[in-house]
């Protein structure tokens, strides 16, 4: 009797357990929704961050018609920014609304001359976006402009970060309220959510980070979904290269465990003992697949952007003032940081630069940094979280001078890297921070930074800034 009664409690309580964890997620999810649905609403004009050119590769990428260097963008993304209108002041150089369906359009005295510079980004991101933007438009008619739609297709990627977030904070057993916490600063944070609002391929960053994440502490858990890790790195390289950086954590923190003991091995008893542990094999293999998906996909893609290119990237107007013939020693040394700190100041709308978004913007991405150094440094020694913490900090400081130097070597260019570019990192950064939340003074300040960054985010899209 006794026996069967703590049975039933226990399913009783398990089930409770269950559907409390159904109700957070959702949550979660609806709040993460209405934030970008509202930011879609308030914010009606193109962002200077290239948008036009993410627009115009959105529309061509579902019929396969993807641009090349020295394409110009169609007519069709064209208007969309005459009648919209870019938030820069080189909006007064845009032309009237061309609301004349036989008009011409004259694009090259658009955003970036006309030139459609987001053909070096791979066309996952824009196939996925396109295809949903062009499915939803026969659905709703004119009701939705182009623009419109296709920035609500970045819900995909919003609910895919949001759920995919939680998967990886649940496999490092988090609470559902540490879970919370994590979620609310990432989707609150201005850079995400500009990212997933506007048409944009950052906008994936966080749900691959986040794959990766999960993929790889779940297969070291339960050593199946391999196959999970390799097709999730694939969908970085088809996503956007720099997506590879949360792969990059994902496969170093698999690989670590068998560094140490696969070389006293081959130390000890040289070449032949290799392959003779099971769990280190397994670990080398897969970080050696992934690793040469990656290499191949990535080669296969820069062969398919010198067949559809028709100027040398290099020849482009804009090219010009990014060419350099030395290495930026000084560029590369100065951009350890932005990695580190995805999360950092960066573009966001106008209307979303209320006192207090902008005062959280330091604080949130210090506490995202800080999370993971204390995470790391109290947790305990030669566990999971430790390891996590260490490989995402090391990743997230090379990213900034890799990425630089890559750009120098493979293009001879140099650019200022933006902080949105390590996005596919974030995840990881709050995940690493769980030991520090499972505290009550850590759990209680990440409690309050997450209430008022969720406070400030709803407040900004009720009571916009005006200019």
């Amino acid at each position: 009797m006794n026996s069967d009664g703590e049975g039933d409690t226990r399913r009783i309580t398990q089930g409770r357990t269950r559907r409390f964890r159904i109700l957070v997620l959702a949550g979660l999810l609806l709040f993460a929704t209405g934030l970008q649905v509202a930011h879609v609403k308030r914010f009606q004009k193109l962002s200077p961050i290239d948008e036009l050119q993410h627009l115009d590769y959105l529309l061509r990428a579902p019929t396969l018609d993807f641009p090349g260097s020295g394409d110009h963008v169609l007519r069709e993304s064209a208007v969309v920014e005459t009648c919209s209108r870019i938030e820069s002041p080189f909006d007064d150089y845009v032309p009237s609304c061309v609301t004349d369906s036989a008009a011409p359009v004259d694009v090259t005295v658009l955003q970036e001359g006309g030139f459609n510079t987001a053909y070096i980004h791979p066309p996952g991101y824009y196939f996925i976006d396109g295809s949903i933007t062009r499915a939803a438009k026969a659905l709703v008619g004119e009701n939705l402009g182009l623009l419109t739609v296709g920035r609500l297709a970045g819900l995909f990627w919003v609910w895919a970060a949001v759920a995919l977030l939680w998967l990886a904070f649940k496999e490092f057993e988090a609470s559902e309220s540490i879970a919370a916490i994590g979620i609310v600063l990432v989707v609150t944070a201005p850079t995400f959510l500009s990212a997933v609002s506007t048409i944009n391929p950052d906008g994936s960053a966080v749900a691959v980070g986040a794959a990766a994440l999960w993929a790889a502490a779940r297969w070291e858990r339960t050593k199946r979904g391999a196959w999970m890790l390799v097709v999730v790195g694939a969908i970085a390289v088809m996503t956007k290269f720099s997506n590879l950086a949360g792969v990059a954590i994902a496969l170093i923190f698999i690989l670590v465990p068998a560094i140490r003991p696969t070389f006293r091995r081959v130390r000890l008893t040289g070449l032949r003992s290799l392959g003779s542990d099971s769990d280190d094999r397994q670990r080398i293999l897969l970080v050696g697949i992934s690793g040469l998906l990656v290499a191949v996909a990535s080669i296969a893609l820069r062969i398919g952007q010198a067949i559809v290119q028709v100027i040398p990237p290099n020849e482009l107007p804009m090219a010009a003032p990014t060419i350099v013939e030395h290495l930026p020693a000084i560029q590369i040394a100065a951009s350890w940081r932005v990695g580190l700190s995805p999360l950092q100041a960066a573009w966001f709308a106008s209307f979303l630069q209320t006192a207090l978004v902008r005062t959280l913007i330091p604080i949130v991405d210090f506490a995202v940094i800080a999370g993971a150094v204390v995470g790391g440094a109290i947790a305990a020694v030669g566990s999971r979280a430790r390891r996590l913490a260490w490989c995402t900090l090391g990743v997230g400081v090379a990213f900034g001078p890799a990425f630089a130097m890559f750009l120098y070597f493979v293009q001879g260019v140099t650019i200022s890297i933006p902080p949105r570019y390590g996005l596919s990192m974030v995840p990881a950064l709050v995940v690493a921070a769980i030991p520090l939340l499972r505290i009550r003074l850590g759990f209680w300040i990440g409690s309050l930074l997450a209430s008022v960054a969720a406070i400030a985010a709803v407040a900004a899209m009720i009571h916009p800034v005006v200019i």
